[in-house]
């Protein structure tokens, strides 16, 4: 059954995205991952009325970084959806930039620009 897990998308999904962050961040990260409609391969597009349905939500690309003598994996890109506001409200401000620097991946240009703006002045790393 543990085999099963490792496969399934969002149980993936999930472990790439822990690799790009610092693992002192994973408490966080794991509150952000309660939001994040994974399961969702329905993509709305944000400048146009159209929808795509995709099997898979991240590109197999990916870059990597050193920060402060961690290497982090950052993918290429991301297709998920953005969680509904309200259930992003219910984060913490750390939380919440968590979160918009994931959509900073998004293929959709618009969700983007968005969540770099939302980003807040005192992020962390």
């Amino acid at each position: 059954m543990f085999k099963f897990c490792m496969k399934h998308p969002v149980y993936e999904y999930k472990r790439r995205l822990r690799k790009a962050f610092p693992k002192e961040l994973y408490s966080d990260l794991n509150k952000v991952f309660e939001i994040i409609p994974f399961k969702d391969n329905v993509v709305r597009h944000s400048n146009y009325e159209g929808v795509n349905f995709l099997s898979h939500l991240m590109t197999d690309n990916e870059y990597t970084v050193q920060l402060d003598n961690q290497e982090l994996t950052i993918p290429e890109a991301v297709f998920f959806n953005e969680p509904a506001p309200k259930l992003e409200k219910s984060l913490t401000q750390k939380q919440q930039d968590i979160l918009n620097c994931i959509y900073l991946r998004h293929y959709d240009g618009f969700v983007r620009e968005k969540r770099l703006k939302l980003i807040s002045d005192n992020a962390e790393k």
